[in-house]
């Protein structure tokens, strides 16, 4: 009898270590960049395809925050302004069509850095991520941003995962 519960305790042990070793390999795929930091999928594109693909109109369907009202959740609204992206220089337009802001832009290994000349007036690095052939997600850290006041608090460091999405017009 006793070495029976040895055998199932030894047993367990070994069920215990295997899963624990699952739940590792979980864990390190995993990215601030989806709710609850799940695991990432593989790109559309490489990233020299990535910088090629992302050049034209960007029609923005939305701007999500991380944290802003949910812990480890995206949250945002919806968007109809868009981004003119020609090689090396970017324009943001109001749903309107007025120009919201413009900048100068370069892309390598699918980092599109921007330097805004107006609105943000900084350099912001946006990681680019597309889903599928057309759909994007445009990643960067923003100033922490509240979804009751809508309004960024500057006084802190831009570390908050902020995303983009939208739809490549080609």
């Amino acid at each position: 009898m006793r070495k029976i519960i040895v055998f199932i305790i030894g047993v367990m042990i070994v069920i215990g270590c295997v899963n624990s070793k699952k739940v590792q390999v979980s864990t390190s795929k995993s990215s601030e960049w989806r709710d609850h930091n799940a695991a990432e999928g593989k790109p559309f594109y490489n990233s020299k395809e990535a910088c090629k693909k992302v050049l034209g109109t960007l029609d923005v369907i939305s701007r999500l925050h991380k944290n802003s009202l949910e812990e480890n959740v995206f949250n945002g609204g919806m968007s109809s302004r868009k981004y003119v992206i020609i090689k090396d220089t970017i324009t943001y337009y109001t749903p309107y069509g007025e120009i919201a802001n413009i900048g100068s832009c370069s892309c390598k290994d699918r980092t599109l850095t921007v330097d805004w000349k107006e609105q943000y007036k900084r350099t912001i690095k946006y990681q680019i991520y597309f889903n599928s052939a057309d759909t994007v997600e445009l990643r960067y850290y923003d100033y922490p941003y509240s979804m009751d006041t809508f309004t960024y608090d500057k006084t802190k460091a831009p570390n908050n995962p902020t995303k983009i999405l939208g739809v490549m017009q080609r």
